[in-house]
């Protein structure tokens, strides 16, 4: 009967007994009755002894009592190398999983650090981190204010054209204001063009600022950790989502009490249309920020074979606090902003889609569809979905690179098939910019993927290539609607900006024929001005009597049979046909 006889560290039990690993070898052991040693690894030891293991930078390990070695991916210099293991082998103010943490509660002794956005470097609390949350705030409040501008623009626009629903949609279309369309789509894209930086690929630019623009709440939240950690005992993770929704709702609150200064100031009327937009404003432009967040509780992350919380690795997933907050807090928070409040906008609107004309209706919710046709009044909801998807996508497959390239790259294809299917724009050249754009970001994702792999096997060359190619595509992505911007306002402002330069040329006294060109400019411009205006009244006009006319033959005619007979048919296609061709005409 074999001696009941448990082997040590640096032992393994052959022949009923223990005897030493041979280090000088390369044989080691780090776990108790070992039955064999292990065999150094080159490429992740420095050295060893027969129960210790010296790592090499860039590797991370948990416990003394395991050789599960991992690569700190994200950044090797957050992982120090040595002998020891966990919180140990970080650089200072880093700790948890593969270092990628902060010490937030000065676990370590060395002080409190938070996170820098941009770098996920860690920095000391005593570093003043104001700056950026003051800027963040500003952005935000400027942003709502744009919007809630360009918002009523088109309400104002919608409303003067005062005659027959199909007349004031082709008005409509060529009069409202592109910009904020084309900004939207912009950021929405470089969005999405920003994931194959979670690639864990060597580039030598980030898109931190496209997430912090477009999600300027959860930036804030961000840069308070350090304050958030010293009044509040609740893990980060879980106060950052609460800070996050109280933000937006100082936000709401305090556009509220601005536009009710201003209403005194000018004795105007409440528009009750502010609340309504400034809600979905903030809802939209937090909607990703606040779901990844909530799929980083739920979502779980195998380190060194340790289960962590995929959003903060220093927590341990399944322990009976993080499955309460899972129950709690979690799910409940999924359901509301990402299942209730997208279900219950698209009810309001199916159920009210035969009334988007009406003004008292469209100024609370034309946000949402403004920029699409009537028959796509619920792709801001496809939007709302394709967006769930990559985050879910993002979170759940963080580590698996050719996985989760593999799931994004689909969801765009089906999103771009949808898109050729359904035309959701209501400006063609709207619809050929989506496409065309959602091609460029699959393209990068396939070959941020090649580039992925292009570094695991040391290709340096060919991974530089590829840096200078998806560059390419990024500037390809981004001139359309940087040009397009552009455009609008060049042709809004240019009376002025000729103006003005005139004036300086003038007041400096440059030369006489730069002032007589300029002056030249500006004469033919304010006339083109002048001539559309005019073009304007005359349609207007022109639209008006053929209105009055038609009805006026309606109230003379049964409106069945009006509507059965086909000359009647023949002449409202005619008359929209032309109506379109003098717009283009006196556009000229």
């Amino acid at each position: 009967m074999p001696k009941a006889y448990k082997c040590q560290l640096g032992e393994f039990y052959v022949d009923e007994g223990c005897q030493i690993c041979q280090s000088i070898y390369g044989f080691y052991s780090v776990t108790y009755n070992a039955t064999k040693c292990s065999i150094f690894d080159k490429n992740k030891f420095a050295n060893i002894s027969s129960n210790a293991i010296q790592l090499l930078e860039g590797y991370w390990r948990s416990d003394y009592y395991s050789d599960q070695t991992d690569f700190c991916f994200k950044n090797i210099k957050y992982c120090k190398g040595g002998w020891k293991v966990g919180h140990e082998l970080c650089s200072i103010g880093h700790l948890g999983g593969l270092c990628e943490e902060c010490d937030k509660q000065n676990i370590r002794g060395e002080g409190k650090y938070f996170k820098n956005q941009e770098n996920t470097q860690c920095y000391n609390c005593s570093t003043s981190n104001v700056a950026s949350f003051i800027f963040a705030s500003l952005w935000a409040m400027i942003s709502i204010l744009i919007t809630l501008k360009s918002i009523e623009k088109s309400n104002e626009l919608f409303s003067s054209l005062r005659f027959r629903i199909r007349y004031r949609k082709i008005l409509f279309k060529f009069y409202q204001d592109l910009e904020g369309i084309f900004i939207k789509m912009l950021l929405n894209y470089l969005w999405i063009f920003s994931v194959i930086f979670t690639f864990n690929i060597k580039f030598q630019i980030s898109f931190s600022f496209v997430e912090q623009t477009s999600n300027t709440s959860q930036f804030m939240a961000f840069s308070l950790d350090c304050f958030l950690s010293d009044i509040s005992e609740i893990e980060l993770i879980y106060v950052r989502i609460i800070a996050t929704i109280l933000l937006i709702l100082i936000q709401f609150t305090i556009i509220l009490f601005g536009y009710q200064i201003y209403i005194v100031a000018t004795k105007g009327r409440f528009q009750a249309n502010i609340i309504s937009n400034t809600l979905l404003y903030l809802y939209v432009s937090n909607y990703s920020g606040l779901i990844k967040q909530f799929c980083s509780i739920i979502s779980r992350r195998i380190i060194s074979n340790t289960h962590y919380i995929q959003g903060d690795v220093t927590l341990k997933f399944g322990s009976l606090d993080h499955y309460s907050y899972i129950l709690q807090f979690a799910i409940p928070g999924l359901t509301f902003f990402g299942c209730l409040i997208p279900f219950s906008l698209f009810l309001i609107m199916h159920l009210k889609k035969d009334q988007f004309n009406q003004i008292s209706l469209r100024r609370h919710i034309c946000y949402l569809f403004n920029e699409y046709n009537e028959q796509t009044y619920f792709w801001k909801q496809i939007k709302f979905s394709k967006k769930t998807i990559i985050i879910l996508v993002m979170t759940y497959f963080e580590s698996n690179i050719l996985l989760k390239a593999s799931l994004l790259g689909l969801c765009l294809l089906v999103y771009q098939l949808l898109a050729v299917k359904h035309q959701p724009y209501i400006i063609s050249n709207l619809n050929s910019l989506d496409l065309q754009t959602g091609q460029i970001c699959s393209i990068a994702i396939f070959l941020a993927t090649v580039k992925y792999v292009s570094e695991q096997e040391t290709q340096e060359e060919s991974s530089k290539i590829l840096q200078l190619v998806i560059m390419f595509l990024c500037v390809r992505l981004c001139y359309p609607f940087i040009l397009n911007i552009f455009r609008v306002y060049v042709k809004k402002y240019r009376v002025e900006f000729i103006t003005l330069l005139q004036t300086i040329s003038k007041y400096l006294k440059i030369d006489s024929q730069l002032v007589n060109y300029l002056s030249k400019i500006l004469i033919q411009w304010r006339q083109k001005e002048n001539r559309l205006k005019s073009n304007y009244q005359m349609l207007k006009k022109y639209l008006m009597a053929k209105s009055k006319a038609q009805i006026k033959y309606l109230k003379s005619n049964n409106s069945v049979a009006c509507a059965q007979n086909p000359l009647s048919l023949n002449r409202d296609k005619q008359l929209q046909t032309a109506t379109a061709n003098f717009i283009i005409t006196f556009q000229k």
